[in-house]
């Protein structure tokens, strides 16, 4: 339900910007943005967010794109020498005659610093 139209950190390691939006098929007209949590690699779980989150944003209203520069002093542990899980989660109600599998509720997405290696 969820596309990740940008999502990394800026070469100067000084902010991860997340750009997500609900997709824009018919199945997903009454689907909203609810909230974006990130996770390191020392809170990451298996099974979606943790519950220490290194960083949590709620979107209030009926938002279907979010786009979030967020500077490193915000997340918990920084973004230097992190790898973060990037957890978009959704909130209404898919149409019925969505196919099975579009109508997961959480989607992930994964960020590091990608610059020094270059």
């Amino acid at each position: 339900m969820i596309t990740f139209n940008e999502l990394k950190i800026t070469s100067d390691n000084k902010n991860l910007i997340i750009d997500v939006s609900v997709k824009e098929d018919s199945y997903y007209k009454n689907v909203y943005l609810d909230s974006i949590t990130i996770d390191n690699q020392n809170s990451y779980i298996d099974n979606g967010p943790s519950e220490k989150a290194i960083y949590s944003y709620n979107a209030e209203g009926n938002l279907k794109n979010v786009r979030l520069v967020i500077d490193y002093r915000e997340i918990i542990d920084g973004i230097n020498n992190n790898i973060l899980f990037v957890y978009a989660k959704t909130k209404g109600v898919p149409t019925s005659d969505t196919p099975c599998g579009m109508d997961n509720i959480t989607t992930i997405g994964v960020a590091y610093n990608a610059y020094p290696l270059y």
